[in-house]
């Protein structure tokens, strides 16, 4: 009797268990977010989102942000064509789709009353780029840099990324069901406002945001600049930085050994990094990640043919942050054109080589550079020319490519060089049937143009894209919709064996500049580039959709590992990987990617060794810990030109410790192994090189993260930097919300009086049974 008793009561508790389960899921269908359903708050309490963000610059800044630390808050509001602050009485966040944020709308809708601007995951018609017509050229902060700032690359910029919105925190949501609720609300909620009767009070659907990114606490204060975060003090005199310098590290590598007898030198390059107005988001499929695989793959082809013979020396760079105002190859072609001047040089013939960060080369404490190599290997080689790759993803027209730049005379020469444009118009491929001239006077925005106005020697070059003399083939430039999806990787595989034909080419012409004999060579001896090749799919796959993949850990790994046996120190800067989707922006020049040079307990972002020398304590050491993709390209441009055509085995390792006795690198007194992610012992053929704006300089004797504006400073570039942020938080809430407390009590009636109903039958039904 008593198990019977037993089994009722749990026969009840269970009835009334599956009664509460069924009124709270019919009550609270959380499919959809909500703040008209109960319980359904939380799901917009901390609304997913990403900031547009501030950056400073040489004359002011641009972006978004708070005046304030404190919230700003605003009714939801939709925008239409037809919005106006003027019209309305309430502040309000406005409500966009991603396709109507544009310059000229938010112009309109910035005022008093306006809190700020939800940007929506939702298209309603075409798009635009957020950049200028002009990137890096008229009416932006590196204008100066340009090699002609007028010409209209980005036919589809709208140039939103060049203004100051400060006192308007933006924030984009990512989410489209969320957004597609938002923009329900704030379409309904906008006719409410304007139509608003202030004798019939509404709980209105509210945004509060959070954004302070630094500065001045009103629009009527002078305007924060680069040189003045950079050099701020608190009130007790103490030096107290603001913000960092855009910036990391630049990546170049030789396709041979070292050789005297080079007397010229063709660079093949591209940028590696790209943008958008919200800086977390910026996956530049097309602009940055095509441009990344055409150069490795084209390395990788390049690096099985023998080179032995040939005139020109083959450099392979992609230049960090030159979305920035090409601050990555100015930098590099700067330091290289012979105007690199060391105050404070480290021999590494005259030095115990455990303290330097590559065997063999000398280093620079002050300016701090962990390797001289560019010094020795490039600086007393003229420079016979430079070909670009950019934007190879999307086609302007199918199965065409185009060369532009190609007329354009170098500003210290007045040369020009079409033998590189000409060779590379006969280089089709089965996918890509014709290579045409573009715009061959102006030079689209790439590291060409950098090389042009710096390079003291270059004859010229020439720029392969996929977009016409037009200008740019997607809208999407610069944009947070830059995406995997738009990418064609039979266009970046042709790209691809083009780049590494091309290279093979003019290095091989004996200065006849024949470019229909050496084209007809270089198609004889470059395979064309399989696009189901294996390397090629997984590089791509990490590159363009996940940039946590095992393909590219297991290189950062390597890397990784490979520094901390030779520095003894472990930053990990490289341990959170690009990203899923991979995201291309440049970040902050901060500890690790600047360099650090360790002498006794110090760390220095830049020494004269006046007072201690460095190399007399244990720990002296030079640190560098570059991000996850600079490291992987280091790794990668290692394996794909370092291995040694003579040797059919190479040795297995996991370290570059196991290289140590390798033989067949030894073609140079200064040539060494290396282990890379491909996990064998190869020739090292990979360097890093600073990439931060020239205008900043590193105070002698100083710790990190501190910089000033150089003595030698132009007064040209950009100086972009980035502000230490506050919190930065979004939230959306029924603004004075009554009907909370009614829907709880509701629910709680309803549950009592379900749950003593179901008591009742269920005591009858045991009654019946004679258990109650």
């Amino acid at each position: 009797m008593l198990e019977m008793m037993r089994r009722g009561r749990q026969k009840q508790a269970l009835v009334q268990s599956c009664l509460l389960w069924f009124l709270v899921a019919t009550v609270c269908n959380s499919s959809d977010p909500s703040l008209d359903k109960p319980f359904q708050a939380k799901s917009l309490d901390r609304l997913t989102h990403v900031p547009c963000v501030t950056l400073y610059h040489r004359n002011g800044r641009i972006g978004c942000g708070s005046w304030t630390r404190d919230t700003s808050t605003g009714v939801l509001a939709r925008f239409s064509s037809s919005s106006s602050s003027s019209s309305l009485e309430e502040k309000v966040v406005w409500v966009m789709t991603q396709d109507e944020f544009t310059s000229s709308n938010v112009k309109e809708l910035v005022s008093e009353l306006t809190q700020g601007i939800l940007v929506l995951n939702i298209t309603s018609s075409t798009t635009s780029s957020p950049a200028a017509t002009t990137p890096n050229g008229a009416g932006t902060p590196a204008q100066d840099l340009d090699y002609d700032d007028n010409a209209e690359w980005n036919p589809n910029g709208n140039g939103i990324e060049s203004l100051d919105l400060y006192g308007t925190p933006t924030m984009y949501v990512p989410d489209p069901t969320t957004s597609s609720y938002l923009l329900q609300v704030a379409t309904e909620q906008q006719q409410q406002l304007l139509v608003a009767d202030k004798s019939d009070p509404k709980s209105y659907i509210v945004a509060e945001l959070k954004s302070y990114m630094g500065g001045s606490s009103s629009s009527s204060s002078a305007a924060l600049t680069s040189e003045k975060c950079l050099s701020w003090r608190n009130t007790d005199g103490s030096w107290r930085p603001k913000c960092l310098p855009l910036g990391g590290q630049s990546v170049w590598a030789t396709s041979s050994s070292t050789s005297s007898a080079n007397a010229q030198v063709v660079y093949i390059a591209a940028s590696m990094d790209g943008s958008s107005m919200f800086h977390d988001l910026a996956p530049s499929a097309n602009a940055a990640a095509s441009n990344i695989l055409a150069l490795l793959m084209a390395a990788k082809l390049v690096g099985q043919v023998d080179q032995s013979a040939f005139n020109k020396k083959i450099v392979f760079a992609l230049f960090q942050g030159d979305s920035y105002g090409y601050m990555g190859s100015r930098k590099f072609f700067q330091d290289v054109s012979s105007n690199f001047k060391c105050y404070s040089q480290l021999y590494s013939q005259n030095s115990n080589k455990t303290f330097y960060y590559e065997p063999f080369q000398d280093a620079c404490l002050y300016p701090l550079r962990p390797s001289l190599a560019f010094q020795e290997e490039l600086s007393s080689l003229d420079v016979y020319g430079l070909l670009a790759v950019d934007q190879v993803g999307v086609l302007a027209t199918p199965n065409t490519m185009y060369v532009h730049g190609h007329n354009a005379p170098a500003a210290s020469s007045g040369n020009s060089n079409a033998f590189i444009a000409n060779v590379l118009m006969q280089l089709t491929t089965s996918h890509i049937t014709s290579v045409v001239e573009g715009d061959a006077d102006n030079v689209p925005p790439t590291p060409l143009t950098s090389a042009l106005k710096l390079s003291s020697s270059i004859g010229g070059g020439a720029v392969l894209a996929g977009y016409s003399g037009a200008g740019f083939s997607s809208a999407d430039y610069r944009s947070h919709l830059d995406v995997s999806s738009k990418i064609s990787l039979e266009a970046i595989a042709s790209a691809a064996t083009i780049l590494a034909r091309a290279a093979i080419a003019v290095s091989y012409d004996d200065g006849s500049e024949n470019y229909a004999t050496a084209a007809e060579y270089a198609l004889s001896v470059v395979p064309e580039l399989n696009g189901e090749n294996s390397t090629y799919l997984s590089l791509s796959k990490c590159l363009l959709e996940d940039g946590n993949c095992d393909f590219l850990r297991q290189y950062v790994n390597v890397e990784r590992a490979n520094d901390i046996k030779r520095t003894g120190y472990d930053l990990g800067l490289q341990q959170s990987g690009l990203g899923t989707p991979p995201n291309y922006y440049v970040g902050v020049y901060g500890s690790g990617r600047q360099p650090i040079a360790v002498v006794g307990s110090n760390w220095y972002g830049a020494y004269d060794n006046s007072n201690k020398k460095y190399g007399q304590s244990k720990g002296d050491s030079f640190i560098l810990s570059p991000n996850a993709l600079e490291t992987s390209i280091h790794g990668l441009l290692n394996d794909f030109l370092g291995r040694p055509l003579s040797s059919t085995s190479l040795k297995s390792c996991t370290t570059s410790d196991n290289c140590k006795d390798v033989k067949y690198c030894s073609s140079s007194e200064k040539e060494y192994a290396v282990c890379t992610g491909g996990l064998v012992c190869v020739c090292a053929r990979a360097h890093y090189h600073v990439a931060v704006d020239e205008a900043f300089e590193v105070p002698v004797n100083n710790s990190t993260g501190y910089f000033v504006i150089s003595d030698k400073d132009e007064g040209v570039s950009a100086m972009y930097t980035e502000p230490y942020w506050d919190e930065i938080s979004a939230r959306v809430y029924r603004e004075g919300n009554s009907q909370a407390g009614v829907w709880t009590t509701s629910f709680a009636v309803v549950v009592a009086v379900a749950s003593y109903g179901a008591s009742l039958a269920l005591k009858s039904s045991l009654a019946k049974e004679k258990l109650y």
